[in-house]
Order: structure tokens, then sequence, then C-alpha cells
């Protein structure tokens, strides 16, 4: 059985080189270690445009080209299953591909804004700031409340890590899977998909706890099914 292939997004950043800023597409190596160690291949998809997206203001880009977006159903087309990760900029890109993965049953796993991207793509609602950081560098409990995620860990209350300041109030036809104590949206799952989890923590940066390993396993088993039914 060969493995499947996870599409990972790239984020966008700038970065200091040589006495100039260059714009960089990147993604964390916990993620490529994550799919590695549960079997899987990474592969990295970058935005489409021609443009410095760093650089350039949102206002002024320019929408998608059915070019462009050729450019991306052609690289989703070897996906098997996919990352939306966390990051602190988002572009029409990761909505288009959002919508793709879903209209075609893709799994799908994201993470902390991946998450949000999943939620803000159906209810087209932006999250809203925490009154307060005590999500951000913090680590705290969560309740399990969605039966996807409940039968992946088989725990009512697991202990995440948290890196974010942003939470949806609305996640439209999504099953709210997880809640802090304090309220918030922590995990939505859909239940009429093969695979579709966003979580709002980072599974990916504790790859040696027993939750973050089942749920990586839970998305790369649903990747192989889905490659096998191609």
């Amino acid at each position: 059985m060969k493995k499947p292939v996870i599409g990972i997004l790239c984020g966008v950043s700038e970065l200091d080189y040589k006495e100039r800023k260059i714009t960089q597409f990147y993604t964390f190596n916990d993620y490529n270690t994550a799919v590695l160690k549960h079997n899987g291949i990474p592969i990295l998809i970058t935005p489409p445009k021609e443009i410095d997206y760093a650089k350039t203001k949102k206002e002024d880009i320019t929408p998608l080209t059915e070019e462009e977006k050729s450019v991306l159903i052609d690289a989703l087309s070897i996906c098997d299953g996919f990352i939306m990760p966390g990051g602190s900029k988002t572009f029409e890109h990761n909505y288009f591909i959002d919508s793709y993965l879903k209209e075609h049953n893709i799994p799908t796993l994201g993470i902390c804004l991946g998450m949000q991207v999943m939620a803000i793509n159906e209810t087209k609602q932006r999250p809203v700031r925490l009154a307060n950081d005590n999500h951000f560098r913090t680590n705290h409990d969560v309740k399990i409340t969605g039966k996807i995620l409940k039968n992946i860990l088989n725990k009512e209350l697991i202990n995440v890590n948290s890196y974010h300041f942003y939470n949806m109030l609305d996640v439209g036809s999504y099953t709210i899977s997880a809640l802090s104590p304090d309220g918030v949206i922590e995990a939505i799952e859909d239940d009429n998909s093969l695979f579709r989890l966003g979580v709002q923590w980072h599974p990916e940066r504790l790859l040696e706890n027993e939750n973050s390993k089942k749920i990586f396993e839970a998305f790369i088993n649903a990747a192989i099914e889905y490659k096998n039914n191609k």
C-alpha cells in the first residue's frame, strides 16, 4: 500500500535577508514531521498568484483568475488529505482551497487559523478578539462534545496547548466538538464528511502526546481510505 500524499498550505511572511526584506512561503517543520511520523508523504502547496504576498495590501490583490484556480485544483488533485495550518494571515486562496476540499470530500485537518478558515468559509463571519490573553502560550482543559472527536480520543476531557487570540462565535452547520471552560470553541467537526476536523490547539507541537497521535492517526487513516477509493 502506497502512503497517502498530504498537502500542507504554506504561510506567507517577510524575512530579513542580507540587509533586505524578502517574501517567503513557509511551513513549520512540526507539520511535516507529524505527517512523516504517521506514514504520510507531505507536499507543500504555495499561493498561485505572481505577486509579493507579504508586501501587497489585501485590498489590492485581485480575485483568483480561472487559470489560478486551475493551478490550485491541479495541486489539490494530487492530495489524499490536507492540513490547513495555523498562522496569522488568510487570502482568497485559503477559502477556495477549503471549499474544494469540502466539495470533493478530501480529508481535512484544520489547525488553529485553519479551523477558523473552515468556520469563516461557511458562516462568512469573522472571529472576535478574546477579552484576555488566557488562550495564548498556555495550556488548558477542553471538554470533548462531538462524537467524531470523542471516538478518536475515547475521552471527554483533555489538556491542550493554546496559541490564539480569537474565538469563533458561529460555526454554521459544523458540530462544536470541544469547548474550553470559558466557553471558547476549541474544535469543530463535519458529520457528513469522510474526515473534516478543525482544532484550535496545536497537536503537531505535541507529537509524543497520546491525544495528538490519535488525531493524526485518524486523519492519515482517512487519507488512506480516500486514496484507495479514488
